[in-house]
């Protein structure tokens, strides 16, 4: 009888693996250490007048802010005395970071396969270079 129930309830656990699975949205596959120029520019561009759309441009803002706040950090835990790449202005937003982001992207098709965030700092580094 144990073994009838086990069975049941593992065929069960399958089932509802199975159908979580298909249920899957493309939103769920996102795994930022895989993410290319690509797709990150691909949500960027997503439309704003439908809700799939605008989660995927707040992904792209909440990305690219990410990657604006570490630079942050890093120029300020740095020791060296050399002069900082980026100066990045803290009246910005997400959205204007993401908009100097797809301006750049859409220029250099050419590296789009690579990591977003480096050519996030590509952009950033272009647009924001210090003085």
């Amino acid at each position: 009888m144990k073994i009838i129930i086990s069975s049941i309830f593992m065929l069960f656990i399958v089932s509802v693996n199975i159908n979580a699975n298909e249920n899957e949205t493309e939103n769920d596959k996102i795994f930022p250490q895989q993410l290319t120029a690509q797709e990150l520019l691909y949500y960027c561009a997503s439309s704003k007048l439908t809700p799939t759309g605008r989660e995927k441009r707040k992904y792209c803002y909440g990305f690219v802010s990410g990657v604006e706040e570490t630079e942050r950090y890093l120029k300020g835990q740095s020791t060296h005395s050399k002069k900082p790449l980026i100066c990045l202005p803290k009246e910005k937003t997400a959205y204007e970071y993401a908009r100097d982001f797809k301006q750049y992207a859409n220029r250099m098709k050419g590296e789009l396969n690579q990591p977003a965030a480096l050519i996030v700092m590509k952009a950033l580094e272009e647009k924001y270079q210090c003085k």
